[in-house]
């Protein structure tokens, strides 16, 4: 699995608000004025400020305006980034005073006039933003593997994006916790892969932030940790070779942390396991597999087959296998027995002769078999009564009849036709193509090789062998 962070940030940009004093012409300002903030909209409160003077110094003592600011409690100590002050008009004695605001405060509504003792002709006091903080807003998604979710929320919480991934094609599950926001509004989303689908180091997600609202508003991902998976190569050894020669087999074989069951097979063969079955099963999370492996030559209780790998701390015979705790290890599923080997023998008097009708059965935990034929082919074949493999023989025959006389001839028909059918033991018929039984005039061994090949060409026969005879005169034959 793999661990992404979506990372979505906006330029820090300090909200900005002028104050700002004056009076009529001819006049001269004096006196106090106290300022009002409401940040109850967003979940903060409504304060005044204490007075202020009409030619308070910008940033110093508590009279100063940036500390009448912060001692507001909706905007607190080291709210206020900075203050300046600009004389506007020296014989009036009006002033200009520009406040940054800090970025943990966001957004904030602009200040209001809550009290004025400013004395003067036409005294007044001008508020004014000159920039709002930026804050995130809009619209992102995410692509993986080549499918894109639908659009998500700048502020969407953990769930949304978990289930906004989880309807892609590409994933299967996830976890995602969600941290935020911050002063401009963003949020981190911490994605983690928990599917098998998704196993080991995953490709990184993507994300597009075009529909993103703010000042460089940007929605990033970045990887903290990759998922563990399995790479390398890792040995195998057997201390029991086949026939006790190890000379004629290799010390070691090499195989890659995913190789095929054939791979395996060829593997454990050549380190003298004798003839082996492999399965594989797998990949798990981390990509690794298990082989099971069944001994199909070998007999009995035998040692494990021995593993290697880079840090089994053996120089010169480990394989090189990658991954965190990466491990190699064998596991005796079932132990290995020695197969019983019982020998049946018939025999009869003197001569050892047994004769054709002799027939038994065979009895084993209860069950027996059927009746046997202890010389099935001793009548026929006197000699070959242990032959196994006694084969059916059957026979095909063309013939014809003289119809020289009514204008005919003594030959088989060039036009004739035939098919073949077969029954298997369970009673369904098996047709042969048709087969021409005198294509060339006689010549029984070309339709000899004809019958071959459609008896062979049934599901339900493998081989056969066509002999055959011919008779001249009338072109007939006997197969």
């Amino acid at each position: 699995m793999r661990l992404p962070v979506r990372l979505q940030r906006a330029s820090a940009l300090y909200e900005i608000q002028t104050v700002e004093t004056d009076c009529a012409a001819g006049g001269t300002l004096g006196g106090t004025f106290a300022l009002g903030l409401d940040t109850s909209a967003s979940g903060g409160s409504s304060e005044m400020s204490g007075e202020i003077s009409f030619a308070a110094a910008a940033e110093g003592d508590y009279l100063s305006v940036k500390r009448v600011l912060e001692a507001m409690k909706n905007v607190g100590p080291n709210g206020v980034v900075a203050v300046t002050r600009q004389v506007t008009n020296a014989a009036k004695g009006s002033y200009l005073w520009t406040v940054t605001f800090a970025t943990r405060l966001g957004n904030i509504p602009q200040l209001t006039l809550r009290d004025s003792s400013l004395t003067g002709t036409g005294a007044t006091v001008e508020l004014a933003t000159v920039r709002d903080q930026n804050l995130l807003g809009g619209t992102f998604r995410l692509e993986f593997g080549g499918y894109t979710t639908a659009a998500l929320p700048h502020d969407a919480t953990g769930g949304e994006v978990a289930s906004a991934l989880e309807a892609l094609s590409t994933i299967d599950s996830v976890d995602v916790y969600r941290t935020g926001p911050t002063d401009q509004g963003g949020y981190n989303w911490t994605v983690t892969f928990t599917s098998d689908y998704n196993a080991g180091d995953v490709p990184q997600l993507v994300s597009s932030y075009d529909d993103l609202t703010g000042s460089g508003a940007a929605a990033t991902v970045t990887t903290v940790r990759d998922g563990n998976q399995l790479s390398g190569t890792f040995n195998v050894s057997f201390s029991h070779p086949l026939g006790g020669d190890a000379s004629a087999f290799r010390a070691n074989a090499t195989v890659p942390f995913d190789a095929t069951s054939s791979a395996m097979k060829h593997a454990l063969e050549a380190v003298g396991c004798g003839e082996v079955d492999v399965h594989r099963s797998g990949p798990d999370f981390e990509r690794g597999y298990v082989w099971t492996v069944a001994f199909l030559e070998q007999e009995g209780d035998l040692p494990h087959v021995a593993v290697a790998f880079a840090d089994a701390g053996s120089a010169g015979s480990a394989g090189d296998l990658y991954g965190v705790d990466a491990k190699a290890r064998v596991v005796e599923t079932r132990k290995g027995t020695v197969k019983e080997v019982q020998t049946i023998t018939t025999y009869g008097g003197a001569d050892m002769s047994v004769n054709a009708s002799t027939k038994f059965f065979l009895r084993f935990r209860g069950q027996v078999t059927g009746v046997i034929e202890a010389s099935p082919n001793a009548s026929a074949n006197p000699g070959d009564g242990c032959d196994a493999t006694a084969r059916e023989v059957q026979q095909i025959a063309t013939a014809t009849v003289d119809t020289f006389g009514a204008g005919g001839d003594d030959h088989v028909s060039r036009l004739l036709y035939f098919s073949l059918v077969y029954y298997t033991q369970d009673g369904a018929a098996q047709e042969t193509s048709t087969v021409e039984a005198n294509p060339l005039g006689g010549d029984c061994g070309a339709v000899a090789s004809a019958i071959e090949g459609a008896l062979e060409g049934l599901e339900a026969l493998e081989e056969v062998t066509v002999g055959w005879s011919a008779s001249v005169d009338d072109e007939s034959c006997i197969w």
